[in-house]
C-alpha cells in the first residue's frame, strides 16, 4: 500500500468513525428526546387524570348536594302536607260536632268576643244552632257580666262553621276557618315538633 492509499484509508477510517460518532450522538439525542417526550406525555397524562378525577369528585359532590337539597325539599313538602292534613282534620272535627258541643263552643266564642250590641251572622246550615233559646241564654250571661246583648242577623255568611260578629264599627271573624288560621300561625311549630320531633 502506497503512502497515498494509506492517507485515503486513514481519511475514510476517520470519516467512518466520525459518521459513527455523529450517528451515535444523533441516536442518543433522539432517544433522549423520545424519553423526555414520553416522560412529558406521562406527566401530562397524570395531570389530566388528576384533573379529571378532581372534576369527577366535584361533579359527584355537586350531584350529592343537589340530591340532598331535593330530598330535604321533598321531606319539607311531605311534612307540610301532613300538617295541612292535621289542620284539615281539626276543621272537619269542628264541623262535625253534635249540636250541643257545637253550641257550647260558639257560646264560649261569643262570650269571649261580644262587645254588646253585636249582630251574629252564621252560615245557613247553622241557623238552627243559633235558636232563640240559645241567643237568650247567651244574652243572659252577657247581661250578668254587664256587656249588653247580641242578636241573630237574618243575613247568612259563606263559612263552614262558627260565626261573624258585626257591630257598627267592626266585624270579628269567628269562623272556623279564621280561628284555625290564627291557631295555625301560633301552633304550627309546636305541631311540627310533635309530629316530627
Amino acid at each position: 500500500m502506497s503512502g497515498a492509499d494509506k492517507i485515503i484509508e486513514k481519511i475514510l477510517s476517520d470519516a467512518r468513525k466520525a459518521s459513527e460518532d455523529i450517528i451515535a450522538k444523533a441516536q442518543a439525542n433522539a432517544e433522549a428526546l423520545v424519553a423526555r417526550a414520553k416522560a412529558d406525555a406521562e406527566k401530562e397524562a397524570a395531570a389530566q387524570l388528576e384533573k379529571s378525577e378532581k372534576e369527577a369528585q366535584d361533579i359527584k359532590r355537586r350531584m350529592m348536594s343537589v340530591a340532598e337539597l331535593d330530598g330535604r325539599k321533598h321531606l319539607l313538602s311531605c311534612k307540610q302536607q301532613v300538617i295541612e292534613e292535621a289542620f284539615e282534620a281539626a276543621k272537619q272535627a269542628l264541623e262535625s260536632l253534635e249540636t250541643e258541643p257545637y253550641r257550647a263552643l260558639v257560646k264560649r266564642l261569643i262570650l269571649e268576643n261580644a262587645q254588646g250590641g253585636d249582630e251574629i251572622l252564621c252560615a245557613g246550615k247553622d241557623a238552627a244552632v243559633f235558636s232563640g233559646d240559645f241567643i237568650a241564654a247567651v244574652n243572659e250571661e252577657l247581661g250578668a257580666a254587664h256587656r249588653g246583648s247580641v242578636r241573630l242577623s237574618d243575613e247568612r255568611v259563606n263559612i263552614s262553621g262558627g260565626f261573624v260578629l258585626r257591630s257598627e264599627t267592626m266585624e270579628r271573624n269567628c269562623s272556623f276557618e279564621a280561628l284555625l288560621r290564627m291557631v295555625r300561625e301560633e301552633a304550627e311549630p309546636r305541631v311540627a315538633a310533635i309530629l316530627f320531633g
